[in-house]
């Protein structure tokens, strides 16, 4: 019944961006259901108990309730780029795509219409190099508290309870090290007091150890692995990322599908004038060098 709910009001709210609602009706909209308790259901541990059938879910799975950083301050945790060196599967980061990922946040001068307040790039490669980045928004769920040190992330056009989690669960600034869950694990791990995990699709997924540098520290990874476990979590989801050969800013060499279906290089992308900017726009993480987009890289 919950879900569906949730659909229905997920549908109700993209009739309102087809049929062009005003902007202050549709921030109201977001903002009446954004009131509704029962229907952010993924940003605090104590939302996700009571929407379970049993208040007792996570001690129900043996899965620890994870804690994030207390004292967390923003500003410094996105001034820098996070490079990650080991991390979990999910729907739009398969192992394919664990290479080269860097994960860059940028805050907004005003929140967005959504209320996003930071802008993300995920940048990543395939094992071939070609580009698979993502580029999202993203806010803090709260004011105060612990409620700083977490995140959610979701596409720009999506409204922020359809967002996932992104937990800050352990950082050090000095150390250059932060542990990210894609909030509360709910699965337990196959091999009995192994921790739990988060699932693998786009919404309550994923488990990050990130760096504030590309090179491999393997002391620091295996620190951060320590304070995983001891957290709860499943260490059997950690992929390696690719780090190597990471840093040049070349043009795709190849053909690139546009939208309609056809194929098409980084000279046509790269045109003058408007099109050319909104093709940049479209395309530019294919065309970087074209794009003038090096300094993102």
């Amino acid at each position: 019944m919950r879900s569906i709910r949730l659909l229905g009001i997920f549908l109700n709210l993209s009739g309102l961006f087809i049929l062009g609602v005003p902007s202050e009706t549709l921030r109201r909209t977001v903002d009446q259901i954004e009131s509704n308790n029962s229907i952010e259901i993924y940003n605090s541990t104590e939302d996700i108990i009571d929407v379970s059938e049993s208040k007792g879910y996570f001690k129900d799975t043996g899965c620890k309730i994870v804690e994030t950083v207390p004292g967390f301050d923003i500003d410094v945790y996105v001034a820098k780029p996070w490079y990650s060196h080991q991390q979990a599967e999910t729907a739009d980061r398969p192992a394919s795509r664990h290479h080269c990922v860097r994960i860059r946040y940028a805050a907004k001068t005003s929140a967005s219409l959504l209320r996003y307040t930071f802008a993300v790039h995920d940048r990543a490669r395939d094992a071939s190099g070609n580009p698979a980045d993502l580029r999202h928004c993203a806010y803090q769920t709260g004011p105060t508290g612990a409620d700083r040190s977490k995140l959610a992330v979701a596409p720009c056009y999506l409204p922020r309870f359809a967002a996932s989690p992104r937990w800050v669960v352990a950082y050090d600034e000095a150390d250059g090290y932060a542990l990210v869950s894609g909030g509360q694990p709910a699965w337990s791990a196959e091999e009995p007091g192994e921790g739990c995990t988060n699932g693998r699709g786009l919404v309550n997924a994923g488990l990050w150890i990130l760096l504030r540098t590309p090179e491999r520290d393997e002391g620091l990874i295996r620190r951060v692995r320590d304070l995983a476990r001891e957290k709860g979590f499943d260490l059997s989801v950690l992929r390696d990322v690719d780090q190597e050969r990471c840093e040049m800013c070349e043009d795709d060499t190849g053909k690139i599908k546009a939208w309609w279906g056809g194929e098409r290089d980084c000279a046509w992308v790269g045109a003058e004038g408007r099109s050319g900017r909104i093709r940049c726009h479209l395309y530019g993480d294919f065309c970087p060098n074209t794009c003038e987009r090096c300094e993102e890289y």
